[in-house]
């Protein structure tokens, strides 16, 4: 694995898991992180990197990882809402499309790790502050016209 996440990140930030959970866990964390370099290429270089001005604390991407993991173990089914009726009706809703879809990578995952990218100038904002340049001719005076001044 790119990053040195372990299950044992998930038990310090949960609660400790069984037998089972640690296996499913696992590979759960190896799903986690290919999603993650699919959505971010230049992350694990980030990470790896010795120069101070391009590096990317790994924290970030243990937090997110874990995040992302126990968010399933948490919530196996994918359920979003489940419902009992009053006359025994049961309802219940999916939070995604196929409930089979474990590992989801989310906006709140990455926007942490965006910062930190950006920060270490490893990914570029997608938007960028610049000033404002109109094409249009504005007058600097009105005398003679009806045209507002700038």
């Amino acid at each position: 694995m790119a990053y040195s996440v372990t299950t044992s990140d998930i038990v310090a930030r949960w609660r400790p898991l069984s037998v089972d959970e640690t296996a499913v866990a696992t590979v759960l964390l190896a799903d986690a992180v290919v999603k993650l370099d699919v959505m971010r290429p230049t992350l694990a270089a980030a990470v790896a990197s010795t120069v101070p001005s391009t590096h990317v604390d790994e924290r970030f991407v243990t937090a997110a990882l874990c995040d992302m993991v126990i968010r399933v173990l948490a919530n196996p089914d994918a359920n979003r809402s489940f419902t009992l009726g009053s006359d025994g009706a049961i309802s219940l809703s999916y939070g995604v499309d196929d409930p089979r879809a474990r590992i989801e990578v989310t906006a709140g995952d990455l926007t942490y790790i965006d910062r930190a990218l950006i920060a270490a100038e490893a990914l570029l904002p997608r938007f960028v502050s610049r000033p404002m340049h109109s094409t249009m001719n504005f007058r600097y005076s009105t005398a003679g016209t009806s045209l507002p001044t700038v």
